[in-house]
């Protein structure tokens, strides 16, 4: 109920809403720019795709990826190919595996 919330005020009064999580499925699904914060100071900021494909940076902050990042990957080892788009939500994973 409060994803839907947020999201809607997102698009219906074009604001910005800053939610602090380590949920990052959530970040994933409402968030248009992430901040990673430690020690009270950012010390990463960018896209989800920026930050949720960097898995240097996960593994330092010792949170995992969202799930769509973490099934798209499995599904590019077992197919051979290389993992370089960086879906964020179910509709990009799809077009990334259709290939377009």
């Amino acid at each position: 109920m409060i994803e839907g919330l947020i999201c809607e005020l997102k698009q219906r009064f074009g604001i910005s809403v800053v939610l602090a999580t380590h949920d990052l499925d959530l970040a994933a699904r409402v968030a248009d720019r992430v901040c990673l914060v430690r020690k009270g100071s950012v010390f990463a900021e960018g896209t989800p795709a920026e930050i949720f494909y960097d898995e240097e940076l996960l593994n330092e902050t010792g949170l995992l990826p969202p799930q769509i990042v973490t099934i798209y990957r499995a599904y590019c080892e077992m197919q051979g190919i290389p993992a370089d788009q960086h879906p964020i939500n179910l509709e990009e994973m799809m077009a990334a595996i259709r290939g377009k």
